[in-house]
Parts: C-alpha cells; structure tokens; sequence
C-alpha cells in the first residue's frame, strides 16, 4: 500500500500520536494521506490492524497502543462536537469505521 499510494512517510506519521513524525507533519496532509488510503480501497480497518500486529512486541507496545488514539484525534480534528468520552470506550473496529465514514463524506464534498 506504502510503495502503490506513494506515500512518503512512514506509517508512524499517521497512526502513532506520540511519534516524532507524526508530530512533524501537518494534519490536513495526514488527513489527507488517509483519504487517500481510504477512497484507494484499502480497508482501514485490516490496514490498522496490520499496523498494530508490526508493533506487537514487548519493546513496541507504546506505538501499538497509540493507533486508536490517534485516529480520535483525527476524528475530533474533523468533528470538534464528537463526545470523547464515548469514543474513547468505543471498540476499535467502531473508532475505524467511524473515521472511514468521516473521511469517505469529506471526500465527496
């Protein structure tokens, strides 16, 4: 997906809040890279997924935990009246799918 979309940064950039990269890019060319990821095809959900499972191990779990919260960042980066705390006990699958749909709408507008 990295080499077929052409996207330059490493997946940290996106998925990992606490990260160096991520901290260095701006949030409308994130915001745009996932749009990117998404109206592609690629299913955010598996590509989360594979994400976490590369940063599975002991000396990795920071990263891996950070995924999920950084794409509520995300979603509150594009709906500031999104209750965070409910978002925040939401299953993984649902914050994903709830990102998908924000990104597949402000797509088409």
């Amino acid at each position: 997906m990295v080499e077929e979309l052409h996207i330059k940064n490493p997946l940290r950039t996106y998925f990992d809040a606490g990260s160096s990269q991520f901290n260095r890019t701006d949030f409308n060319e994130k915001i745009h890279t996932l749009e990117r990821v998404v109206s592609s095809g690629y299913d955010l959900n598996k590509v989360i997924q594979q994400y976490k499972y590369n940063f599975s191990s002991d000396g990795y779990k920071h990263i891996h935990d950070n995924a999920i919260p950084t794409l509520i960042k995300y979603i509150r980066y594009l709906d500031n009246t999104i209750n965070l705390q409910e978002l925040e006990k939401a299953a993984d699958a649902e914050v994903i799918k709830l990102l998908t749909d924000m990104i597949l709408k402000k797509d088409k507008v």
